[in-house]
């Protein structure tokens, strides 16, 4: 918005120029009146104007000196010379200092608001041009970026077509777009590749070497790398866009999923495209990492909402608080089996389901803000965490890693309500249950008469040691059995047994089926 003065002593000129023209209607930004020259001068120096309306003939200093002035502080200014004199060589000497136009009295306003859009039409074009000329090739990009991200949130098409001149991009060739996603389990920890936007951005200007349709491309937010590419009607095909992936991957050894979004003709419409793009990439959960994904491919199919019964959720809770991770795991797989059975799963939706499933039960089995910082540290955000899981299996691992966190030191929620003394002797024995424990040893530890320790034991827990230890070995046992990887013999010494038979027949009197059994489910 150009900024305007006007400097006249006649009251009813500047009463009428400022009240019967809609100034900031037609684009410009009324800064000042002045009745003299002297005036109209230091109002110059507090806003200078882009555009000064004065008259000649003025009391003090006249308005052919005011535009001399202003014109040797600064040339770009513009003068519209308003007088009720026609004399050539004021015109002349107006003309020499800069002014626009020259018009008598009494002003035509129509005639005057044409001046003034003249005079903002070669305001805009020698801005525009200024800022192309100052625009340096290594800022380029940067700049570019920024404005293709203002028009995935649909910036007006005015502002569109006004930045796309300055930036050289052409608004009407056809192009898709194209969106990428990194592999979460492609990466064992993030930070080892402190320039990791840098890899995909080198690997774009690597591909583009060999594939001049490949426009512009910039990073979106922490892995998500956009690329616009000219499609004249064509798609790219996944035999064109495996070379990035490949690219990539020799650089990084790293995978990258692509979505690809329809053909579009305007680059007003890169928001539509761009939500495309990043549609397709939500069905990695179905076609996988290192996919090429069309979106005109998976434009008929739907996501199925995921979700978890409080039931299941609260016999979760229930396995954890009575420490049995065997159980644990045998829920967490029921409810990953049935997510599997459903063709595509809305990803985020999926993610914002089990980031919940966490928060309830870290809710629920920890008492107080300073255990559940004991089990997790400070730094322990699911919702944020769980959102860098691009697939079904990511998050599965996701989830189980954190009943894994838990199950270390479950000492930090069991229940409160038992005798803080037995709080301690249950922790000694998850720490100790594959050592050989007796009551006289485990009572010795505590400072405790061994039929004193046997009688606040089973008060407080229902059990005797001997029944609550047995049990709790077997449930590792359990949990143990799942790994193929372990022999039956070497877990019953994992679990305080030298003897296998010994083991097995205990583990079949709490267990019901003999640990080979078990393990064959």
């Amino acid at each position: 918005m150009l900024k305007v003065l006007i400097a006249d002593d006649d009251f009813w000129v500047l009463e009428g120029l400022k009240s019967t023209i809609d100034w900031n209607g037609l684009g410009f930004q009324l800064m000042g009146c002045a009745e003299d020259a002297d005036k109209a001068y230091d109002l110059y120096q507090q806003h200078t104007p882009d555009i000064v309306i004065t008259d000649i003939r003025m009391k003090h200093t006249n308005g052919l000196d005011l535009i001399e002035r202003i014109h040797l502080e600064n040339p770009d200014t513009e003068f519209v010379i308003l007088s009720g004199y026609s004399q050539f060589d004021y015109a002349k000497r107006a003309y020499e200092n800069g002014s626009a136009a020259y018009l008598l009295k009494p002003i035509d306003n129509n005639e005057l608001i044409s001046v003034l859009l003249d005079i903002a039409e070669k305001h805009s074009k020698k801005h525009h041009l200024d800022q192309r000329l100052t625009l340096l090739d290594s800022e380029l990009p940067g700049i570019k970026a920024s404005f293709y991200n203002h028009l995935i949130y649909n910036e007006t098409i005015s502002d569109i077509e006004q930045k796309a001149e300055v930036y050289n991009i052409d608004l009407f060739t056809p192009y898709v777009v194209i969106s990428t996603e990194l592999s979460k389990m492609a990466i064992t920890d993030l930070e080892l590749s402190n320039n990791i936007h840098d890899d995909i951005l080198e690997s774009f200007e690597l591909f583009s070497k060999s594939y001049p349709q490949l426009s512009d491309y910039w990073v979106f937010s922490k892995l998500n790398v956009i690329a616009i590419i000219r499609s004249n009607g064509n798609l790219p095909t996944k035999a064109q866009l495996e070379p990035l992936q490949k690219i990539f991957y020799e650089r990084t050894k790293k995978y990258l999923t692509i979505g690809v979004s329809t053909e579009y003709d305007s680059i007003s419409n890169l928001g539509d495209a761009y939500l495309e793009a990043s549609n397709a990439l939500s069905f990695k959960s179905l076609y996988g990492n290192n996919a090429i994904i069309f979106y005109q491919d998976v434009l008929s199919k739907k996501a199925t909402p995921i979700f978890i019964d409080n039931a299941t959720i609260n016999e979760l809770i229930q396995a954890i608080l009575e420490i049995d991770f065997s159980w644990v795991l045998q829920i967490s797989d029921s409810i990953f089996s049935k997510i599997q059975q459903h063709e595509h799963v809305e990803i985020t939706n999926l993610q914002n389901s089990f980031a919940e499933i966490i928060s309830m039960i870290v809710r629920s089995i920890y008492k107080d803000k300073q255990s559940m910082t004991a089990a997790f540290s400070e730094n322990f955000h699911p919702f944020t965490e769980i959102s860098d899981c691009g697939t079904i299996s990511e998050i599965q691992t996701y989830f189980n890693n954190f009943l894994g966190k838990v199950f270390e030191n479950p000492n930090l929620y069991m229940d409160c309500s038992y005798n803080p003394l037995v709080q301690q002797i249950i922790a000694y024995i998850i720490d100790n249950y594959n050592q050989p424990l007796t009551v006289e040893d485990v009572a010795r530890e505590h400072h405790l008469s061994a039929s004193y320790f046997m009688q606040i034991f089973k008060q407080e827990t229902g059990k005797t040691f001997h029944a609550y230890l047995t049990e709790y070995r077997m449930k590792i046992a359990a949990q143990l059995l799942k790994n193929p990887n372990y022999k039956i013999y070497e877990i019953s010494n994992m679990v305080g047994y030298g003897n296998p038979e010994q083991f097995a027949k205990i583990f079949k009197s709490i267990m019901g089926q003999t640990p080979t059994k078990f393990r064959n489910l």
